[in-house]
């Protein structure tokens, strides 16, 4: 059953909800919303297919998250999707996102909750680098990893 604004006020971080369809883990709860991400890669994406020199703002995978991904959400369900300010270090702006990747600092933060568990594969996180970065099936950062096409645990923020 998937979660409604009212069930949202009853759930607890490290909690399992699903929501469209997907299962996500709550990450951190506020007073109005809950940060939650895919507990599992839910789909496989280039961070940056052309290897152009970009930023979070810019990047393939962040506009393939708000438009493409976004789009499979029903109207409801796009009504509880909060937009979230998101800084991530290095040259780029503050962005304001549906739908973003953790940054490693969130991973880090989050650890806890995100942490590899069987069957789980490796996947992209929030970067400014070019060749993008990532954290690999055993739960450990791999950077500089542009050649292939990795998982994707999106996060967003469900307001109730």
């Amino acid at each position: 059953m998937n979660v409604t604004k009212e069930k949202l006020k009853n759930i607890n971080v490290g909690d399992i909800i699903e929501f469209a369809e997907i299962d996500w883990r709550v990450l951190e709860k506020t007073s109005d919303r809950v940060m939650v991400i895919s507990e599992h890669v839910i789909a496989q994406r280039y961070y940056n297919p052309d290897e152009l020199d970009i930023t979070w703002e810019t990047c393939p995978i962040r506009k393939w998250l708000n438009e493409d991904f976004y789009s499979i959400f029903t109207d409801e369900e796009k009504d509880m999707i909060a937009e979230t300010k998101v800084f991530t270090s290095g040259n780029s702006n503050e962005t304001t996102e549906k739908i973003f990747l953790l940054s490693m600092e969130e991973t880090y933060k989050y650890s806890s909750y995100v942490k590899p568990r069987s069957g789980y594969q490796s996947w992209w996180v929030r970067s400014n680098r070019k060749n993008g970065d990532g954290i690999n099936y055993s739960g450990l950062f791999r950077g500089n990893i542009y050649s292939i096409a990795d998982g994707v645990r999106p996060v967003l923020n469900l307001k109730y």
